[in-house]
């Protein structure tokens, strides 16, 4: 019972940690000069300890889990906004569009513009499904 209670415990406080990590990313999110140092100073962690813990709730290092983080919403905005790439890459942190389209590249395994231009896709036939479904009945 001893050891449930532990886990229970290291969950919660998982939970917690995760979501503390999640504020603070997405208070920085457009800083493009935030730093795993600014970030340990805001967690109130050591380096060490940070790395530590992001490591073991995501399986990043603390500078993959910040270029991920930045990916993953710019990745959502490009999703439904029509504003420019480059644009969006700066709202999300990163000052040169050339590294921001690499690593996009590496997380979503597409460059930014043909990701837009699947979702465009997607929405496109789903608009086109619905409307198919509707005229059915």
């Amino acid at each position: 019972m001893k050891a449930l209670n532990h886990y229970v415990i290291y969950k919660v406080k998982d939970k917690t940690f995760t979501k503390r990590i999640e504020r603070i990313l997405k208070k920085n999110i457009s800083n493009c000069k935030f730093s795993v140092d600014d970030f340990c100073k805001l967690a109130f962690m050591s380096r060490s300890c940070l790395h530590r813990n992001i490591k073991r709730v995501t399986g990043y290092s603390t500078t993959e889990l910040i270029r991920e983080y930045r990916i993953r919403v710019a990745a959502e905005i490009l999703e439904y906004s029509v504003g420019s790439i480059s644009k969006i890459s700066r709202k999300v942190g990163f000052d040169d569009y050339s590294y921001f389209s690499k690593c996009f590249k590496n997380i979503m395994h597409m460059s930014p513009s043909d990701y837009v231009e699947l979702k465009r896709k997607q929405r496109a036939s789903r608009i086109i499904g619905h409307h198919s479904m509707s005229a059915a009945c």
